[in-house]
């Protein structure tokens, strides 16, 4: 046994060398590789996740130009998408096909959506009736609308005492005289609904007539394009304005009216009082409370 067991010195000092390098393989073995190789493989996963993220973004991308070329863009990026309206001249929506649609600036969609409502015999008898087709706009109406001019051919029916013959005839387009028309000829104008003419009417009554077809832009809610579709068809007659006698009327009277209210119309009368009466509009610009654009806005309005 003491020939087995019996070390010397540098017996000894080479086993616990070789203990110890044992120790730290062992250790390197058992905890130091598994945090590595754990760690790599975290760093694997979140690079293949990756990777798959990126080609998935570029899949859908893709899928989308390919939409958008092949026009099966989706509704939501179909509604984002910024549309030009190209349009510079009148024209009857019922002889337009798929590609004067397409030309004026609408998107494919629409334009196919619109030709198919055309060939199921669908008519439009006033701008408004496009609204009535679906995926039409406001936005893109409202720059449409002025340039719209529909001649329709309506069916009409002659009675007499022995036979009913039907023909057809051009609709006629009827002439409104817009200080003397009621609300219901108003409304039979293209874009002007009921509302729009009540408020002509309330507008006409506190002016005391209009003197010109521009001064319905004045009035709240009336657009220009109202006017642009309807100028043609719009008449004034000057002598039912009513004026004010700016010699004799009262601070009340005067104010009344949307071109001096209560300021302009106490100045108007202090003046009166302590100049005297007013001979012209020169007289009345002393007052020093008239621009000339609205000197010549109320000047109509007033007799002296």
């Amino acid at each position: 046994m003491d020939d087995y067991f019996n070390f010397n010195k540098r017996d000894r000092n080479a086993i616990l060398l070789l203990v110890a390098i044992i120790l730290i393989i062992a250790v390197v073995k058992f905890f130091v590789l598994p945090k590595f190789e754990t760690t790599d493989n975290a760093v694997g996963i979140n690079e293949i996740k990756r990777k798959a993220k990126n080609e998935t973004t570029f899949s859908s991308k893709q899928t989308t130009d390919e939409n958008e070329d092949n026009g099966t863009i989706s509704e939501k990026n179909y509604a984002q998408k910024t549309i030009e309206i190209n349009i510079d001249k009148p024209f009857d929506p019922n002889s337009f096909s798929f590609d004067n649609w397409l030309k004026i600036g609408l998107p494919e969609k629409f334009c196919k959506t619109i030709s198919h409502y055309q060939e199921k015999g669908g008519k439009f008898r006033k701008p408004e009736d496009l609204k009535k087709v679906w995926g039409m706009k406001e936005e893109w109406f409202e720059k449409i609308a002025p340039f719209i001019q529909i001649n329709i051919v309506e069916k009409i029916i002659e009675s007499n005492s022995t036979s009913t013959t039907n023909g057809y005839v051009p609709r006629r387009k009827s002439i409104v005289e817009i200080n003397s028309a009621d609300s219901l000829q108003f409304d039979s104008l293209p874009l002007i609904g009921m509302k729009t003419a009540n408020r002509i009417i309330k507008y006409r009554n506190l002016l005391g007539g209009f003197f010109s077809v521009e001064q319905l832009k004045e009035v709240w809610g009336f657009k220009d394009s109202m006017l642009l579709v309807n100028v043609s068809r719009l008449r004034v007659d000057n002598s039912f304005v009513k004026k004010i006698n700016v010699n004799t009327a009262t601070i009340d009277e005067l104010k009344k009216h949307p071109y001096l209210h209560y300021q302009k119309a106490n100045a108007v009368f202090n003046y009166r009082k302590n100049h005297g009466n007013f001979s012209s509009m020169n007289d009345l610009m002393k007052t020093k409370m008239f621009t000339e654009e609205e000197a010549k806005k109320i000047e109509p309005y007033l007799t002296f």
